[in-house]
């Protein structure tokens, strides 16, 4: 896939960013500028992305995760490292790794269960299936 639009992208993103919003302030699980929901917030626009028609990388390091597509990062929870935009999204050619090493790719996920499975060893309030968790708690 070529280059994607870095305007649809920034949208879907605030998508996602505003239910990662209401989910934190509704469960309080996580800090008001999403620190520890990177790897859920991703899931979540991983699969808003791929049912858009893109296809997306879910892209994680030793303590990050956010979502390459079209030659962009798109980073969802930036603010945790105190990133002014609510969403991120830059030419992934312009990433100086040694400057934004949260933003490094160690690993890239094309498919749900590869996420999952990358996502074994990350603390369980950091995984998406603790949504479904709390959507149970919920009912």
């Amino acid at each position: 896939m070529g280059r994607a639009n870095p305007d649809i992208l920034r949208s879907l993103g605030y998508q996602i960013r505003s239910q990662m919003e209401k989910l934190q302030a509704d469960h309080g699980c996580w800090f008001g500028d999403l620190s520890g929901m990177c790897a859920i917030a991703s899931f979540y626009l991983f699969r808003l992305l791929k049912k858009n028609g893109y296809k997306p990388a879910f892209a994680i390091n030793e303590g990050h995760a956010f979502v390459v597509c079209g030659g962009y990062v798109v980073d969802v929870t930036a603010t945790q490292f105190d990133q002014k935009r609510r969403v991120v999204v830059r030419l992934l050619s312009n990433i100086d790794s040694n400057k934004h090493s949260f933003w490094q790719i160690d690993e890239k996920h094309y498919s749900e269960a590869m996420i999952q499975k990358a996502l074994s060893s990350w603390p369980s309030d950091q995984k998406p299936n603790f949504v479904k968790q709390l959507s149970r708690k919920r009912a």
